[in-house]
């Protein structure tokens, strides 16, 4: 790979997938940050592109911002549904995502106002438009993450899976 690629990153959430996965966490976290190891040896400036939401979405931010020190051309874009995404959230969780968003090297809000299953969607699907590879975390459930892979592979672009039960990494 050359030339600047932006990466990006959808995954299920904690809700979405098994306590026994959860404990998985380390090894998906591994997993993780070997694929993003080897897109950053094969090319010269890379976009990371996070959903921000809990679990690998964040995983994959905190490993970007990490990966920075050694790779200070990579840069990690926020891409958030809405304003308040964190509402919801306990206390923990919401300080972590305010000071992810803060480090990220750039925000982008898709919709306006406050929760509404569509801008999920609309937010996955702006991922997808501005990626040129998708990485995800999936355990093959129906939902959000299914469809944006398949829209991914609608449109050609390169899709990496991550199973958070069999820890199995797919590439399509």
């Amino acid at each position: 790979m050359s030339d600047k690629i932006t990466i990006g990153v959808l995954g299920q959430g904690p809700k979405r997938i098994s306590d026994e996965v959860i404990k998985n966490e380390k090894n998906i976290t591994d997993i993780l940050k070997d694929v993003l190891n080897d897109i950053l040896d094969g090319t010269s400036s890379v976009d990371i592109m996070s959903g921000m939401s809990l679990g690998s979405e964040q995983i994959v931010a905190e490993l970007t911002l990490k990966a920075k020190k050694k790779h200070p051309e990579l840069r990690l874009i926020a891409a958030i549904p809405f304003e308040g995404r964190d509402s919801v959230w306990s206390t923990k969780a919401s300080f972590k995502y305010q000071k992810l968003l803060k480090d990220s090297d750039e925000v982008k809000c898709v919709s306006d106002g406050g929760f509404d299953i569509a801008k999920i969607y609309a937010r996955n699907k702006f991922i997808v438009d501005k990626s040129d590879c998708l990485i995800s975390v999936w355990n093959g459930d129906e939902g959000g993450v299914a469809k944006s892979i398949q829209m991914a592979k609608d449109k050609g672009i390169p899709v990496i899976i991550i199973n958070p039960e069999t820890l199995e990494k797919e590439e399509c």
